[in-house]
Parts: C-alpha cells; sequence; structure tokens
C-alpha cells in the first residue's frame, strides 16, 4: 500500500491485508498518488507536483523511473493535483481537482 505524507511517499507491505508494516520512502517530491497496471510487469504512477501531473513507472512497486515532463500542465493561474486515471472500454480517463493559485499580496 502507499501512503503520501505531504509530498512524500511511503510503502507498506502486508500478508493478509490487514495488518502493514513500513518498507521504506520511494518518493519525496510528489503528492496523492494514483497507480495503474499498464501491462502484466509494468505499473505507472500519476502524482502532483510543481502544480502539475507527472508520472513515474516501476515494474516491482518500490524502485520508479521518473517519465519525463508533465502528462497534464494547467493554464493560467492554476494548479492540478490528485489524479485519479480510470481506464474505460474507450480508453483512459483522468479525473483530478483545480485549485487557484493563492495571489501574493504586495506590502508598502
Amino acid at each position: 500500500m502507499y501512503l503520501a505524507q505531504g509530498p512524500r511517499l511511503i510503502v507498506t507491505s502486508s500478508q493478509d491485508g490487514l495488518h502493514f508494516e513500513y518498507e521504506e520512502i520511494v518518493r519525496e517530491d510528489g503528492s496523492v498518488s494514483s497507480t495503474v497496471p499498464i501491462n502484466s510487469n509494468l505499473w505507472r504512477q500519476y502524482y502532483c507536483t510543481d502544480g502539475a501531473i507527472k508520472s513515474s513507472v516501476t515494474d516491482d512497486g518500490l524502485h520508479w523511473t521518473k517519465e519525463e515532463g508533465a502528462r497534464l500542465k494547467p493554464e493560467g493561474n492554476f494548479m492540478i493535483c490528485d489524479p485519479a486515471p480510470i481506464r474505460s472500454s474507450s480508453g483512459w480517463m483522468l479525473f483530478y481537482k483545480a485549485a487557484e493559485l493563492p495571489r501574493r499580496h504586495l506590502q508598502n
């Protein structure tokens, strides 16, 4: 099971699906991830970093390779996060949340 602690991704493991043990931290630069199978031996994980959705791939669930660039970038003064990819009969859909970036107020 993967757990998000801010931008940190933590891996836990279980033999029975009820009791989990800490394994290790596998990433420190992305939050709220969603992992999907790509084929029989490859998984892709989507996550939020720098206000955009990026991805990494793995064949063992512990060692991730970052893919270049963003999978989806926001437009204007927005950030997008919390990716939730869903496979349907017609292809993939990606659900996510969008929020306006906080405005900085200048002080005189």
